[in-house]
């Protein structure tokens, strides 16, 4: 399993833009974390619309956390399960529940 975490896992040569780009084309599994600021990132807005488009021709699995209880704004996100997580821990819990569930 390989994690993309913002800023700190890009080289200084790659934009963030194709960064995400690749990282979400190469995933097979695409976990949101979904809060007020993630709606208001563009970086976020391209993130989940290519992870929708992968995810509705079945090339990827996606789930969405919300960890602070905001309305998830994207109109192909409104229908997928969703999980509320409001700590790290909680999280971190879900996550695992998730993965063992997909054995």
């Amino acid at each position: 399993m390989t994690v993309l975490f913002g800023e700190r896992e890009l080289p200084p040569e790659r934009t963030v833009e194709s960064a995400i780009e690749e990282a979400v084309l190469r995933s097979d599994l695409f976990i949101v974390l979904w809060s007020r600021s993630y709606a208001a990132s563009r970086y976020c807005y391209d993130e989940i619309q290519l992870a929708l488009q992968r995810h509705r021709a079945g090339a990827l699995e996606l789930w969405i956390i919300n960890v602070d209880g905001s309305d998830v704004v994207p109109p192909d996100a409104r229908g997928l399960p969703l999980v509320v997580a409001r700590t790290p821990e909680t999280v971190v819990a879900v996550v695992r529940e998730l993965l063992a569930e997909t054995g």
